[in-house]
């Protein structure tokens, strides 16, 4: 295929579903039939073949422009596809079309269907823009796109006060520090004199610029990606149609931080690293604390994919060969993590509640669903041979060999976060699927075609990804400034290879990785098998006849582990929306005191307005003589 074609079908992935959404948007005007979600999963179809075609025929990076729309010698609408970009596409495409798809069966019989999937269209839309976009015009466009439609979607029963209220949270986290992005795109322009991400990434502004601008992104990327200290309003967001979290979790919105730090990668030097390190772990291990705590199927998946983008971040600060693990961690989260998200779907549309503690025993009921869930549980956990124990034993390679020698001593963060994550989804999933059926539960079945099959579809990609991870790796390899890592098969490490890299640390990752997850399942039976109300006693702990003073009982592992398992009782009554609350206060208050200013006075006024001129004049010319 030829440079001008590609161009062309590169224009048609991102416009497809940004312009063609319009159509089930009328469509649903005029008629509530099946013909709405018809239309709607084949714009969906059509973009994933756009997307395939671009990723099949990849040779190298790809500009194209929307011609003639020309500002200040900007052209405007000019987008850049490179291996960044087709990874994030992809996933965009695929798991955009299976929620739609699934959502034919969800969705069913729910008003405002044509709003519904004018929404979701738009969102993938807006995603496309946003990894392919070449300038920081557009980038900010797609950005502001995914937060409005993610806005709009989780508030999609608008007539529930609680979905308004959780809507309304997901904006004030996202967008007010997201505008931070906005100060970036304009300091860059400030100091670079372009607006090119390209010529960003090139560019040499005085250290202080630089790291300013570093400071603004990082604030827009935390925030939209869920990190401290702005991870409370992704639980909310569950409010939402479960397509809408599956859609928002696995591909579109929290990934988008994800993706520009990617992109910004070669400019964390210095002490920006340790910025990544110490956000991504500290929330990846208060976020799969949380999970533990959790009894809300969805709240579970939610805190969990905090713990997932903490990983990433963190994998992205120990250097190239981190990059690559983040990337891949990315990838192999989009497939399980959607996967999951339309798993619960699915048990709550024949179960009616998400409670684990009223579910159970559905594998007999639903084994379609369950086959696809357990799947996806374990591919989370990093079992190989699937795609989660490829990602999560890069991250604990590159862990071990950082570029930055003092961020190893985090591979004890990652090591932590597995045998969370490993306890919380097998809790999760053994406390839906497995053990006895509740007596109302009897009468629950298996979801439809349209909402298992997508599942599978999902499942089978975390089973294919992991066993030729060679392929995925291939592209990952390709994005700039990542390191090599040469594999034959994921299933026998010796084949996998990372050069610059001991032989011992891969050996020693999947050593780690291995221990880990068999830690979580321990952890996970300690926390959710056993009161945990008062201590045991050694009768307790050993049975009658063996009866022993108090002062032995510590050395039972038993006692111990429960001893260690404490804090997360108490940690169970952390409320993270404490700084929700406390910011809401306190921005009353400062309304309040603004109210006050507003006396009538016109020579009052005048004042104002002459002194903020003066100090817009001040900036500017300090920053126009930077």
């Amino acid at each position: 295929m030829d440079g001008l074609s590609t161009s062309y079908l590169l224009l048609a992935l991102i416009f497809t579903p940004t312009v063609l959404s319009l159509v089930p948007l009328i469509l649903g005007a005029f008629t509530q039939s099946k013909i709405v979600d018809y239309v709607s999963t084949l714009i969906a179809l059509i973009t994933l073949v756009f997307a395939s075609i671009l990723t099949i025929t990849y040779a190298g990076p790809v500009t194209a422009a929307v011609s003639n729309v020309v500002v200040d010698n900007l052209q405007l609408f000019s987008f850049r596809f490179d291996a960044l970009s087709l990874l994030f596409s992809i996933v965009v495409a695929l798991m955009g079309c299976v929620t739609i798809w699934y959502s034919n069966s969800y969705m069913q019989n729910e008003r405002g269907r044509g709003r519904y999937y004018f929404l979701m269209l738009f969102f993938i839309g807006g995603m496309l823009m946003l990894v392919n976009a070449a300038n920081l015009v557009v980038f900010y466009m797609g950005w502001e796109i995914v937060g409005i439609c993610s806005f709009l979607l989780v508030g999609f029963w608008y007539a529930d006060p609680l979905k308004n209220k959780a809507a309304k949270k997901v904006f004030f986290f996202t967008h007010i520090p997201g505008e931070a992005l906005l100060l970036f795109a304009i300091g860059a322009y400030a100091w670079t004199g372009s607006l090119s991400i390209n010529a960003l990434l090139t560019s040499t502004p005085a250290a202080w610029q630089m790291n300013a601008l570093l400071a603004l992104a990082l604030i827009a990327i935390f925030a939209k990606s869920a990190q401290l200290p702005f991870f409370s309003w992704l639980p909310s967001a569950m409010e939402g149609p479960t397509p809408v979290s599956a859609l928002l979790h696995s591909a579109a919105m929290v990934p988008a931080g994800v993706y520009l730090a990617a992109r910004l990668f070669p400019l964390f030097t210095g002490a920006w690293p340790w910025v990544l390190a110490i956000i991504g772990g500290s929330t990846l291990v208060l976020a799969a604390t949380f999970a533990m705590r959790a009894n809300d199927l969805k709240e579970v998946l939610a805190y969990s994919t905090i713990t997932n983008l903490g990983f990433m971040f963190l994998a992205f600060s120990f250097g190239p060969i981190g990059l690559v693990a983040g990337l891949m961690q990315f990838l192999a989260h989009g497939f399980f993590k959607a996967c999951l998200f339309l798993g619960a779907g699915s048990v709550d549309r024949t179960a009616h509640t998400m409670d684990l503690n009223k579910l159970g025993g559905l594998s007999r009921k639903m084994p379609y669903t369950a086959a696809s869930f357990t799947i996806a549980a374990v591919a989370l956990a990093g079992l190989p041979p699937l795609v989660g124990f490829v990602s999560k034993w890069l991250i604990y390679s590159s862990s071990i060999a950082a570029t930055t020698a003092g961020l190893r001593v985090f591979v004890i963060v990652v090591l932590a976060g597995s045998v969370l994550s490993a306890g919380y989804i097998f809790r999760a999933t053994v406390s839906v699927f497995y053990g006895q059926l509740p007596a109302d539960l009897e009468g629950a079945h298996e979801a439809p075609a349209t909402m298992w099959v997508p599942q599978a579809i999902l499942a089978a990609g975390c089973v294919a990804l992991g066993v030729f991870a060679q392929y995925p790796l291939a592209i990952i390899t390709q994005v700039p400034y990542t390191g090599t890592v040469v594999t034959q098969s994921a299933i026998v490490l010796t084949n996998i290879e990372i050069p610059g890299v001991s032989s011992f640390a891969p050996a020693l990752a999947a050593i780690l990785l291995l221990t880990a997850i068999l830690v979580g399942l321990i952890l996970n039976e300690f926390l959710t098998r056993r009161p945990r109300e008062t201590a045991p006693t050694s009768k307790q702990l050993f049975g009658a006849g063996y009866e022993l003073p108090e002062g032995y009982v510590y050395a039972s592992g038993r006692h111990f582990l429960y001893q260690v398992t404490q804090p997360f009782e108490r940690l169970r009554w952390i409320d993270p929306d404490y700084a929700y609350a406390a910011i809401g206060r306190g921005v009353d208050s400062l309304s309040r005191a603004l109210r006050r200013a507003q006396n009538g006075s016109m020579i009052r006024y005048a004042a104002w307005i002459f002194v903020w001129l003066l100090l817009a004049g001040a900036i500017f010319l300090v920053f126009r003589g930077s």
